[in-house]
């Protein structure tokens, strides 16, 4: 807590912190994913977005594991609502830190020029000490994630997953439909993640020009999130079910990944 209070000072850099913070959301990891297999590498953004997924589901179950209490638990009005509305559930390990550690040591591994690793730590770095400015994670909490997620990061980025044949494409699709039946909602929608970049194939071409790369990226997010937020409008009662969420992550994913490449290289690739 006195890590917490002295990082804090007089809270002025709360705005700040807020906008460091949403680098870590899921809006966030829609937009990394998504542009780096459109514009940079389909096969090794199909690595990243199956490791992605699993990274989430580890911290989830890491979660329900130590069931630990955040700060503003423990002291009331230490936080914002709009810091505390950046929370999800138990405390260790922070999912932003993992989260970010993760896709961003991947990264920095896949493309390690200076500039790129060092930008790369910035952003890791930032998320996680938003986290401790904002109250919502205890400095170890922080701290656990990010070397959890660095990691998966080192493990994945040497061990590359192989694309799947059609049966098994199938297999994987029914088994994740299984197991998100009882599993929390935040584990069912990491595995739709994860299963929706596995049975993909990232055999695409990436665009040439840079005005193929400026309209794919402008036309995809925008593709993508009129899919997000049009699949969000399901009435909530059915939405907050584990096997609708991940039915839906994985049907979201697969347009992203499969999809929107397929349909825009007829026209601008």
């Amino acid at each position: 807590m006195e890590t917490i209070l002295f990082v804090r000072g007089n809270g002025s850099l709360e705005n700040a912190m807020l906008l460091i913070t949403n680098l870590g959301s899921e809006n966030a990891y829609i937009v990394v994913l998504a542009l780096y297999s459109w514009l940079v590498s389909p096969k090794i953004g199909r690595q990243l977005g199956i490791w992605f997924g699993i990274n989430v589901a580890l911290n989830t179950g890491l979660k329900l594991l130590f069931h630990t209490q955040r700060p503003y638990e423990i002291a009331p009005g230490l936080a914002s609502l709009k810091a505390i509305a950046t929370a999800g559930s138990g405390g260790m390990p922070s999912g932003h830190a993992q989260n970010s550690a993760f896709v961003w040591g991947f990264l920095a591994d896949k493309h390690p020029k200076t500039w790129f690793v060092v930008i790369c730590f910035l952003i890791a770095a930032l998320i996680g000490f938003s986290r401790i400015y904002l109250a919502v994670h205890f400095a170890q909490d922080v701290l656990i994630g990010l070397g959890i997620g660095l990691l998966i990061s080192l493990v994945a980025s040497r061990f590359e997953i192989p694309v799947l044949k059609l049966r098994a494409k199938g297999i994987a699709v029914v088994v994740g439909l299984a197991v998100s039946i009882f599993a929390g909602l935040d584990f069912a929608r990491s595995m739709g993640v994860a299963i929706a970049f596995l049975i993909s194939s990232g055999d695409f071409d990436v665009p040439k020009t840079w005005l193929a790369r400026v309209l794919v990226a402008l036309i995809g997010l925008a593709l993508v999130f009129g899919v997000y937020f049009a699949s969000g409008l399901i009435p909530e009662s059915v939405r907050h079910l584990a096997w609708v969420s991940y039915l839906r992550y994985l049907l979201l994913g697969l347009f992203a990944v499969e999809g929107f490449p397929r349909l825009i290289s007829r026209f601008v690739l």
